[in-house]
Formats: structure tokens, C-alpha cells, sequence
């Protein structure tokens, strides 16, 4: 992949999670990171699928722990071979 096409791509899952967190004004800029990351490595169809979403908008959480706990989980499974 070139740095143009990496950059589209990077834009475009951007705004994915922009569009998410923008309703979680307590969202920090790690979130961001992490979330865009999550889109890279997990696919946006199973970001937008229902097991994830259930966990991301699960309100009794923080956004912040919420996207925190995806992240590590994601890191584990992908240490574990999964």
C-alpha cells in the first residue's frame, strides 16, 4: 500500500471513529488512537458488528475504559495466535 493510499485509508477509518466518539465529549485522545487502530486491525465489518458495538455502547463504562478493554483483548487474541 503507498503512503497516498495508507493515508485515504487512515482518513476514511478517521471519520469512522470520529463519528462514533463525537457524542462522548470525555473521549480522550488515546481513545482516538486506539479506536482508529482497532478499525486497521479488526475490519470495519466487525467493528460495526453487533458483538463490538454492544461492548462500545455499553454506557456503564467509561468510553475511554470501553475502547481500552477492545484494544487489549485484541492484542491478546492476536499474542495468542487468534
Amino acid at each position: 500500500m503507498s503512503r497516498d493510499q495508507f493515508e485515504v485509508v487512515g482518513n476514511a477509518l478517521f471519520d469512522r471513529t470520529h463519528a462514533f466518539l463525537k457524542d462522548h465529549p470525555s473521549a480522550s485522545y488515546d481513545s482516538y488512537v486506539l479506536l482508529v487502530l482497532l478499525y486497521f486491525i479488526r475490519g470495519v465489518e466487525a467493528m460495526e458488528g453487533p458483538d463490538l458495538q454492544a461492548t462500545l455502547r455499553n454506557s456503564r463504562i467509561g468510553i475511554n475504559t470501553r475502547v481500552r478493554v477492545i484494544y487489549d483483548v485484541t492484542r491478546y487474541l492476536i499474542k495468542e495466535g487468534y
